[in-house]
């Protein structure tokens, strides 16, 4: 937000603040008094919490220069300390008990400092990326266990074998240096509402893009209104990859209607939508086929083990970061609906062009020395 908040603004800030704070408490199974919230203009930091009077206070610079995922973060980071001094009866600022309670509310670990300049938050996140890619050890121990995935079972046990044996030698966990590479990213949808469209792409990233994908929503301080969000989680280059099909395919469905539009008059939202769904339909029975091919040639020779220690450290993470999801079922449509046939014929044969940053970071994760 550009503009300085006035009073009727700072006042419905402070009512979704509340809003969010009880949301968290329920997320998270926490149980805490609610606070005092304020938001103050003159204030020398983005957040803080007092004690004796119980107030938690945000700045208002926080709230008019910084997009909400970081205010959330500063409210967290305000929330456990209250978790100290209220839940575990302690004092303690930036300690062993600060850092259990940020644990519990899912603070960022960017945002657990004791001081915060937000503007450097984003280059300190990618230092710290780079600082793990420039510990030899770690860097070793990843690309062993890229070779754990060759299809020669020798070359793949004794990449694993080493593997083990750097991680005790350097005192690192093994399956930590995996999930150090886990993330969440969030993606906008821009409204109050997720198109049925939308939640079929998402069930294709969960199902064939080695994602957790989270239907959530997140508040816009700009709009002053709640909008629709989908959470991906998984390792980085998956996270990246699933983030392009999202967009590639939503943008690829208007694209490809358009052109139906031009040859039939009909154009009607039902015929859109089955249109929508055919297609979907079409380029998920392509994904079924390639990976009833792959699970015999592919799969069967990969290290078991390793796959499943992948897939059970994302489901862990998914959980620890939404331990209150729940399976939903998305809405059924007609298959023999006007349009649903011709959309299924344009995917089963839509190709899928990879990025080629994608593409090339594939390679240096193969090859850097």
């Amino acid at each position: 937000m550009n503009k300085s908040l006035d009073n009727s603004i700072k006042h419905f800030l402070i009512l979704q603040l509340y809003k969010e704070y009880d949301h968290i408490l329920y997320s998270y199974k926490i149980k805490m008094r609610k606070p005092l919230i304020e938001i103050k203009d003159n204030t020398s930091h983005y957040g803080s919490w007092c004690q004796k009077t119980r107030t938690l206070t945000l700045s208002s610079k926080l709230l008019e220069k910084y997009p909400w995922t970081y205010t959330l973060a500063i409210l967290k980071h305000e929330m456990a300390h209250q978790y100290v001094n209220e839940v575990l009866k302690k004092e303690d600022s930036h300690g062993l008990y600060f850092k259990h309670a940020c644990h519990h509310l899912r603070v960022d670990t960017w945002a657990q400092k004791a001081c915060l300049n937000l503007d450097e938050c984003l280059e300190a996140i990618s230092q710290h990326k780079n600082s793990l890619t420039q510990n030899k050890p770690l860097r070793l121990i990843k690309k062993l266990l890229n070779l754990a995935d060759s299809s020669n079972q020798h070359e793949a046990f004794e990449a694993l074998k080493k593997a083990s044996e750097i991680a005790k030698y350097y005192q690192l966990d093994l399956n930590k240096t995996e999930e150090e590479t886990l993330k969440k990213i969030t993606l906008s949808l821009g409204k109050q509402k997720t198109h049925t469209y939308e939640s079929l792409i998402a069930s294709i990233l969960n199902a064939h893009f080695n994602v957790m994908v989270i239907h959530s929503s997140l508040f816009n301080q700009e709009k002053l209104k709640e909008e629709k969000t989908l959470e991906i989680l998984g390792e980085e280059h998956n996270t990246e990859m699933a983030e392009y099909i999202f967009y590639f395919l939503s943008r690829k469905l208007q694209s490809l209607w358009e052109e139906h539009q031009l040859e039939h008059k009909s154009c009607g939202i039902k015929t859109k939508n089955a249109f929508f769904f055919g297609v979907l339909d079409g380029y998920l029975e392509q994904l079924n086929e390639k990976e009833n091919f792959s699970l015999v040639s592919q799969r069967e020779e990969k290290n078991a083990l390793l796959l499943r220690q992948k897939e059970n450290a994302l489901k862990e993470f998914t959980n620890y970061q939404f331990p209150k999801t729940s399976q939903t079922k998305s809405k059924n449509y007609v298959i023999g609906s006007k349009g649903y046939s011709e959309g299924l014929e344009k995917g089963l044969k839509l190709k899928v062009q990879k990025p080629l940053k994608y593409t090339l970071i594939k390679r240096i994760q193969g090859n850097s020395p």
